[in-house]
């Protein structure tokens, strides 16, 4: 409750209008109280990152590895800003100073829509974009921004971001595009 507090997720009005109302209470309605507002800030959504069991931690996930559920991944305590969320082959993980690194893993029972990117070489052909978004579409995966650049040598790079729940999702979206005739290569950003 008092990390609550401290992060600004509940305000200490709340907790006291919750606990003393207006009139006065008997005692064992006061502890009956306390247990359902207990209950209702542990109900609240997780940071989807547990660190030594715990889901109530800062978490900020980096932009340049972007960390999928499932992915393996290493915690940096960051000065002010709770956890910092690596995947653990990205570069700039290494960069980090080895005293702050936290061991962290994925809470699994929490559910979490991450945004990626994933770049899609195809051969520049009438219809092949079609396809692609086609492909999004079946999957009912709502692409939320794309960009599209055709290149003299016959191919065209585009690049699709949008939300994923996991790294199996992520993994069943390439191998579907891969399928796709005309395209050349799928990779994560």
């Amino acid at each position: 409750m008092f990390v609550n507090i401290g992060y600004g997720k509940v305000r200490a009005s709340q907790v006291t209008d919750f606990l003393a109302p207006e009139h006065k209470a008997p005692p064992e309605l006061k502890e009956n109280r306390i247990k359902a507002f207990m209950r209702r800030m542990r109900g609240r959504r997780s940071s989807g990152i547990l660190l030594d069991g715990s889901d109530d931690v800062l978490v900020r996930y980096t932009k340049c590895c972007n960390p999928l559920p499932g992915d393996d991944i290493v915690g940096f305590m960051s000065r002010g800003r709770g956890i910092t969320v690596h995947r653990r082959e990205c570069e700039r993980a290494f960069d980090a100073d080895p005293e702050r690194k936290v061991d962290i893993r994925w809470d699994t029972e929490a559910k979490i829509a991450r945004p990626v990117a994933l770049e899609v070489i195809t051969a520049n052909r009438p219809g092949i974009l079609a396809t692609v978004g086609q492909t999004f579409h079946t999957m009912e995966i709502n692409i939320s921004e794309a960009t599209c650049r055709a290149d003299d040598s016959g191919r065209a790079t585009n690049t699709f971001r949008f939300l994923c729940s996991d790294v199996s999702t992520l993994n069943n979206v390439v191998r579907q595009l891969k399928k796709i005739a005309g395209v050349i290569d799928v990779t994560r950003e």
